[in-house]
């Protein structure tokens, strides 16, 4: 039982010290800064979007940045049933091509003139792993290709607060949460001390209960174990 006790401990002692909090980020959020001409889907709402529509556009020196704080940050956008790409670049990292190519369908070149999207919007770029601290998503149309998207971004940060952040669509999902490196540190310091509380506990506890357990054989011994009487055996006693 003591044992389960101190895991308990320890799991919530961790837990509340390092709370992970995934935000979400619709293309629609003020949190994303437009760089060059962007405008929504125009054809319309589609559920194939988060949020149901995306920012597109076709200039090439256009560029949507995504600040965050967190160690982890993924890349949603619907596919298309054509050749489809978009271009990242993570801080000051190396751009990469994430291919926005609907597979499950087969590809043919004149789709692209009903450029509908195909499939569902999901994650298809991440990087995880991330130092807790700020960063930046930079979006832009890649060489050879005519389009940048952006449709969602989410972010994993670390906090002391008890925060459950689902990943759907909010209003209020565009908030920025930082770290509380406070909160972590006095976290820590608790599960510490309620390591050593518990120990100290159940080590009086355990002695305690040796000690009623010999003060109870001691008890016996007196009431049942009594000196035998020579009489009962035929020795005549002493006159």
């Amino acid at each position: 039982m003591q044992a389960f006790v101190f895991a308990l401990f320890l799991v919530v002692g961790v837990a509340g010290a390092h709370d992970v909090a995934n935000v979400t980020l619709d293309d629609s959020s003020s949190n994303i800064r437009y760089f060059g001409k962007w405008i929504k889907s125009t054809l319309g709402q589609s559920p194939l979007n988060y949020g149901g529509a995306h920012a597109v556009t076709a200039l090439t020196n256009a560029t949507a940045v995504i600040p965050f704080d967190g160690v982890a940050v993924y890349f949603m956008s619907p596919k298309w049933p054509f050749d489809m790409k978009t271009q990242l670049r993570l801080d000051n990292g190396p751009l990469e091509l994430v291919d926005l190519t609907d597979r499950t369908r087969a590809v043919t070149p004149n789709a692209r003139t009903n450029a509908t999207e195909s499939l569902q919007s999901q994650v298809v770029w991440s990087k995880k792993g991330l130092s807790n601290t700020a960063h930046s998503l930079h979006v832009s149309v890649p060489p050879g290709y005519s389009f940048a998207i952006v449709d969602a971004v989410i972010y994993t940060t670390l906090t002391g607060d008890d925060l459950d952040t689902p990943l759907a669509p909010s209003s209020a999902s565009s908030d920025t949460k930082k770290s509380n490196v406070l909160a972590i540190a006095l976290g820590s310091v608790g599960a510490c001390i309620g390591v050593i509380l518990i120990s100290l506990a159940a080590f009086f506890y355990r002695r305690h209960r040796r000690r009623q357990e010999a003060q109870r054989v001691a008890n016996w011994a007196q009431t049942k174990l009594r000196p035998l009487s020579s009489e009962k055996y035929g020795v005549p006693s002493k006159a």
